[in-house]
């Protein structure tokens, strides 16, 4: 049988601590997703075999195998199989993020309805704070057309030009389903927000959206 050698690891490749907790498997995830985290492993960099990994963290194969299939079930690992394969460390992309923290809301937000409500709310009104502050215009709104509330939303988050804040309102409008804010806003009711965005205005097109989102609703008030 011909025998493959394993590629060389590199200089750089960081050294994990043995594991002294009894729930082994959950410290070998955190270990490894903070040495992405702060880049100690870069993206597309190869980890250290199984059998070296095991031997550092001081568990079972079979403990790192779970652990290394949860690192990839996160989008932080890539597991290629064959004499060149291996783990990697990957970057997640905009898409995984979404679905991700889209997850995470939808749960707390059929159980804390009017908490999600208020925050999507908030979130959205410094979306169009931080648009106007940056001079962005949403043109499809500018122009006259008629968009669905959560078209509105994420233009007004892409106008900010900051690229967390449109993951941030996909993954939230993901959340609201179509039982919060999916009906078409009329050209009316969008219209003194898009003239305060025209007209450099960000702390009324702030106080406009939210009152458009959140209506009556306040931090804390009960539904």
């Amino acid at each position: 049988m011909t025998s493959h050698s394993e590629p060389a690891k590199p200089a750089s490749a960081p050294r994990f601590d043995r594991i002294r907790r009894v729930r082994s498997f959950e410290e070998v995830v955190e270990q490894v997703r903070a040495a992405i985290a702060s880049r100690s492993i870069e993206a597309g960099e190869r980890l250290p075999s199984e059998r070296e990994l095991a031997e550092q963290f001081g568990v079972s194969r079979a403990t790192l195998r779970e652990a290394l299939r949860a690192l990839e079930a996160l989008g932080l690992l890539e597991i290629r199989p064959g004499a060149r394969g291996g783990a990697f460390a990957t970057s997640p992309d905009d898409e995984w993020l979404t679905d991700t923290i889209a997850s995470s809301l939808t749960m707390q937000a059929g159980t804390r309805p009017q908490e999600f409500r208020v925050l999507r709310a908030t979130f959205h009104a410094d979306n169009a704070y931080w648009a106007g502050r940056r001079g962005g215009l949403v043109q499809p709104l500018a122009d006259g057309l008629e968009l669905s509330t959560k078209a509105f939303l994420r233009a007004v988050a892409h106008a900010t030009g900051n690229p967390f804040r449109q993951v941030l309102a996909d993954a939230i409008e993901r959340a609201a389903g179509s039982n919060a804010g999916d009906a078409r806003i009329d050209r009316v009711s969008l219209r003194p927000v898009i003239a305060s965005l025209q007209g450099h205005d960000p702390e009324l097109a702030r106080d406009l959206l939210y009152q458009l989102l959140a209506g009556d609703s306040e931090p804390g008030s009960q539904s």
